[in-house]
């Protein structure tokens, strides 16, 4: 798949990959930060219960026992696999290092094949660079590319797909070409459901050139296209009915994905409020807005002039636009609160719209001064780009970023392993976390496996959490300074039950008399 041969492509490779290890690497060792840390440490929770219950892939577990056994259903966990097998090479501590450097090689695997689609089109090098340092400079796509999330990590396999779907129509006309794409089209939709549209628009227009153009394919090349879009539809069918099973057997509901649509115009209005407020300049930057403007009209200029030439990637840019409506359809009562959903959904055809524009621009640079002029401006814009993106990142990662850093809880988190490994709290033991909302993010920072508490105190008093602890075998608790002081009032009771273990920011108290564990 990758020809060493060819000194662009490789060029191509160190570059994006220099420019991905400069920007992402001073973070590869951080827990999740900055915006969204919940979904983040549910992914990253996958790992570590992977690393220390023996890889039992077909029973993916987080470290929540809000479900039996921690066990839950999730999209095809690859991602998190691979990062508890990196574990056996690093270390259980590094997990989390091999967890992001995985997504960031995949998003450099992403830019390489956009550089390849308009690279093997244009001959311009500076060209083929731009829609990767475009796509890197895009804030919300930077921060969650070096996360734990699946989202950019499918997209570069959608990346790849679109690639080896456009060679087999555009240039080899090998059928292989074809049936690559539709595997790693699977492979991406397996990864995140989001992505079974991509594949469905590909599948979708190859039928549709199946049935225009009668002699195209053999009858065994037929058979082989429809059976391997059989087999990938029974692996999306058979992998949704088995986390089906596994969220019922086992009583979870951590990772329910189900369509939540627009309900009316008032869905809209308020999603352009929040749009407008929060995430407007967190989808792009000023620049890429402007970039993006210039490319459009690029695009609804010229391409009447080659729109046969560029049919296929024509179709794929239109079928992008029409999924990412289709998405808003579907999932849009959820977009104004999870910006990581546009990732998937609305990036594609934003990207393929700076593909398109280079594409058809390229050809038109003929004379030798005007095509050093041009290239040269290119590689300055992706040099600015990829510049400013340090400072996206930067400011995504810190406490320091309104108004989406306001909403931060996992701040009195951090440190928590340590605290806890120093005050001699056992690897093992069963924790109950108070006032915190999300499954697995303070058990993530702790580093054990328990329980939460989302009601606030005092509205639950002190006999309720002993109740719940000894229903499911906790033995210690843990919580932030202001919820023990909301306690005081039941101090003698508070002493009677619990004895104090670490009295900080953090405190951590464990229980004189445990009970049974549940699991």
């Amino acid at each position: 798949m990758l020809k060493l041969s060819r000194p662009y492509h490789v060029a191509a490779a160190v570059l994006l990959a220099i420019a991905a290890a400069c920007l992402f690497g001073p973070y590869l060792w951080m827990l999740p930060e900055g915006t969204h840390v919940w979904p983040q440490t549910d992914r990253l929770s996958l790992a570590v219960n992977f690393y220390d219950f023996e890889f039992d892939f077909w029973h993916p577990r987080t470290s929540s026992l809000e479900s039996i056994g921690g066990i839950t259903g999730v999209e095809f966990p690859i991602q998190p696999y691979l990062a508890a097998l990196g574990g056996l090479i690093f270390g259980r501590d590094n997990i989390v290092a091999v967890f992001r450097g995985l997504d960031v090689a995949m998003a450099v695997l992403g830019f390489w094949y956009l550089f390849r689609i308009v690279f093997e089109r244009t001959g311009n090098f500076a060209a083929g660079l731009l829609p990767g340092a475009f796509l890197l400079t895009a804030p919300t796509y930077a921060f969650y590319a070096g996360s734990t999330l699946p989202d950019p990590f499918s997209l570069s396999l959608t990346f790849a797909g679109y690639y080896y779907w456009l060679r087999y129509f555009d240039t080899s006309n090998r059928f292989a070409d074809l049936l690559w794409a539709l595997a790693v089209l699977i492979l991406a939709a397996l990864i995140k459901t989001t992505c079974a549209l991509h594949l469905g628009a590909v599948a979708g227009i190859t039928l549709l050139y199946a049935f225009l153009e009668p002699n195209r394919f053999t009858h065994w090349q037929r058979l082989q296209f429809l059976g391997t879009l059989g087999v990938g539809l029974a692996l999306l069918i058979g992998f949704y009915l088995h986390n089906t099973h596994l969220n019922e057997e086992y009583q979870s509901q951590q990772f329910l994905a189900v369509p939540k649509p627009a309900e009316g115009v008032e869905t809209w209005h308020e999603y352009l409020r929040v749009v407008k407020e929060t995430w407007w300049f967190e989808y792009l930057t000023r620049t890429q807005y402007r970039i993006l403007l210039v490319c459009s009209v690029v695009c609804v200029a010229l391409v009447y002039r080659s729109w046969r030439l560029h049919l296929r990637l024509l179709m794929l840019l239109l079928a992008t636009l029409a999924i990412a409506f289709l998405f808003y359809q579907l999932m849009g009562a959820q977009l104004a609160v999870h910006d990581y959903y546009v990732i998937c959904s609305f990036l594609p055809p934003v990207v393929l719209a700076v593909v398109m524009a280079l594409v058809l621009v390229a050809p038109l640079v003929r004379r030798p001064w005007l095509r050093y002029a041009f290239s040269g401006g290119l590689l300055v814009l992706s040099g600015y780009l990829v510049h400013s993106s340090f400072g996206q990142l930067a400011g995504r990662m810190s406490d320091d970023h309104p108004p989406v850093s306001i909403g931060y809880t996992h701040r009195w988190m951090r440190g928590g392993a340590d605290l806890l490994a120093k005050a001699g709290v056992p690897q093992k033991a069963l924790v109950l976390v108070l006032e915190d909302y999300s499954p697995n993010m303070a058990l993530v920072f702790f580093d054990r496996r328990g329980r939460n508490m989302a009601t606030y105190l005092p509205d639950t008093k002190l006999g309720a959490i002993v109740e719940y602890m000894s229903a499911f075998g906790l033995e210690y608790v843990i919580m932030k300074q202001k919820a023990y002081q909301r306690l005081q009032p039941e101090r003698a009771a508070l002493l009677e039950n619990f004895a104090p273990v670490v009295e900080q920011q953090v405190v951590v108290l464990r229980r004189l008399h445990p009970e049974q564990r549940a699991w």
